[in-house]
């Protein structure tokens, strides 16, 4: 990777993140003195018109609240070679890293650091913009004290109606509010139950929807009946647990109408215990957590970061090396082999003696509960022959294996089920099948348009993908996410090892899709009671599979109507309408 030393005027200091999207560094503005965040993004992705817009609304979204609890935004430069933004740069950690450290925040700080993204958030509920994907990762904490809202890449204005109105499933699933997920209306409430979210893992230091993949963090977030914090926590106040449990209440009309609102609460409780919540408060608790020398590195999750993608590897290494577990196998046996007289015993009923390698151990000597004494089983040549191993203490009354390889054991009276046990595989033959099932598998996938790509609730990166993804043998989840659909793509697949599976994914056909190509003279777009906005519409409209009502309203003609049942994989629902005026009201009849 090429190492970048400068971007424009601005200094670049260190690399902090790089994904398939865009890369994070660290900068410096000489003339002005101070560091910056700079995210880059990649050339190939500024022409995906999803990804760009995304970078552009983050840097609308911050232009419109300067506030001291909201990172700062210092410029926007879209370029063909060179699209990128400059940020405030926060030294300290997020909320995420704190969490990380220690298993959870004392609730009297945390009461602080509360008090402040609410003040954030309610100035830009104020300026109409809506943050979606309020996280523990998105509130960074300087070393100052000073509380910051990051990230506001998810953002929607309020000039955006399709942005704003169409309830699209986007930002991090463990923190998501049960609309996103449905697809209903987003508005600010939508943002107090992610922070309600966010401040329970601090308090508690559990997620409370946290789960293994994708579906379960939904059946969570829509049906889990949450425990206050104070019944992991003893010390939280009653009133906190109030707080958070109004903030992260399913129903929308029961959590807090406004950042405002949740703001009177808290002061009320800091008054009752006499909290501090000025920025002091939260220095001294971060002085107090953190090594007085750490540095922050900060990531950006305004757009994936990714985890690194686990590179594809040869099969034939994990060939070659079963292979070799094979041949050593067989080399010990064939040594164990040529040790013995050719009247003893198969090494799979013989006792080890201190002569024997580490390696003929671990071959010939099976579980003593697995042998039976031979002179239980022998002619009196046999017990003679037994007699000169090592002694035993006790008859032991177990069966005796035998090793596969020999046709005809050297036994005078064979076992009853000497037929099955032949049949059975030798350890050389099970260690190289294990060997086999052990070997990991890979997925190469693409999709139409891009995606997020996430299996087992890790995110793996944005397709195209650079190479395929190392998977283990077995069935995994497969979630697709791209903000123009209403809700992620979620598909099981199995692996299978060894092997490479390739699948192609076209994320519109899971969906249905209405194209309002035409309407005379112009309309307002409802759809199941939703404004979507005028026409004309650049861009199709897309929404769940089933039944939808379309109505286009103009209040000089009469409102049409069309009620339309589409299913997964129906072409796109094209209307074209000439609207008929209203008819004239004759005075004189």
């Amino acid at each position: 990777m090429e190492k970048v030393s400068q971007l424009g005027h601005y200094r670049i200091d260190s690399e902090l993140a790089h994904s398939n999207i865009c890369t994070v560094y660290r900068g410096f503005e000489a003339s002005l003195g101070r560091p910056v965040l700079i995210k880059k993004l990649h050339p190939q992705m500024a022409r995906e018109d999803d990804i760009r817009n995304r970078f552009e609304r983050e840097a609308q979204a911050c232009a419109q609240v300067k506030h001291e609890n909201i990172v700062d935004i210092y410029g926007y430069y879209a370029e063909p070679d060179q699209t990128m933004l400059v940020l405030e740069f926060v030294d300290g950690p997020s909320l995420a890293e704190l969490v990380a450290a220690g298993e959870h925040i004392p609730w009297k700080p945390a009461l602080a650091i509360l008090h402040g993204v609410l003040k954030g958030l309610a100035y830009a509920h104020s300026k109409s913009v809506i943050h979606r994907d309020i996280k523990p990762d998105n509130i960074l904490i300087s070393k100052q004290g000073k509380v910051k809202i990051s990230d506001f890449g998810l953002a929607t204005l309020e000039d955006a109606p399709k942005l704003t109105r169409q309830g699209m499933v986007v930002g991090t699933p463990a923190y998501m509010p049960p609309e996103q997920i449905t697809g209903s209306t987003i508005d600010q409430r939508s943002d107090i139950f992610s922070l309600g979210a966010t401040f329970y893992e601090l308090l508690t230091g559990t997620s409370p929807f946290f789960a293994d993949n994708f579906s379960e963090i939904m059946k969570k977030v829509l049906h889990a009946n949450l425990q206050k914090p104070s019944a992991v926590i003893p010390d939280i106040p009653t009133e906190f647990d109030q707080i958070i449990l109004r903030m992260i209440e399913k129903q929308p009309t029961k959590r807090y109408a406004s950042a405002e609102q949740a703001l009177l609460d808290v002061r009320r409780l800091a008054e009752q215990y006499a909290v501090p919540l000025h920025t002091e408060a939260v220095r001294e608790f971060l002085s107090s957590t953190l090594p007085a020398d750490s540095a922050w590195k900060r990531k950006s999750t305004t757009l994936p970061i990714p985890a690194p993608i686990k590179r594809r590897k040869s099969v034939w290494r994990y060939v070659a090396a079963g292979a070799a577990l094979i041949a050593v196998v067989l080399i010990v046996y064939g040594i164990s082999s040529q040790k013995r007289p050719p009247e003893m015993l198969p090494p799979s009923v013989e006792k080890v003696t201190g002569n024997e390698t580490a390696a003929e151990k671990v071959v010939s000597q099976p579980p003593e509960s697995e042998v039976r004494t031979i002179a239980q089983d022998r002619t009196s040549e046999n017990e003679r022959r037994a007699n000169t191993q090592t002694e035993t203490t006790e008859p032991e009354t177990q069966v005796a294996r035998i090793d596969p390889r020999i046709k005809t054991p050297p036994v005078q009276k064979p076992l009853t089920d000497i037929n099955n046990i032949r049949n059975t595989q030798s350890p050389a033959q099970q260690s190289g099948n294990k060997a086999i099932q052990q070997q990991p598998g890979w997925l190469n996938i693409s999709t139409r348009p891009w995606a997020t790509v996430i299996i087992d609730n890790e995110t793996i990166g944005n397709t195209p993908l650079t190479s395929a993804v190392e998977l283990s043998p077995g069935e995994h989840q497969l979630v697709l996410v791209n903000d123009q659909f209403p809700t992620p793509v979620v598909e099981s697949i199995s692996i299978e090892p060894g092997s490479e599976k390739k699948i192609s994914i076209d994320l519109w056909s899971y969906f249905a899709v209405i194209n309002i190509r035409s309407v005379k003279p112009w309309a307002e777009i409802f759809i199941d009671k939703v404004l979507y906005g005028e026409t004309p519409l650049a861009k199709p409209i897309i929404l769940p599979p089933g039944r939808h009502e379309i109505e286009l309203r103009n209040p000089d003609c009469q409102t049409w109507r069309k009620t339309v049942n589409i299913n997964r994989g129906d072409p796109p629902e094209e209307i074209s309408v000439v609207l008929e005026p209203l008819e004239s009201i004759d005075l004189n009849p």
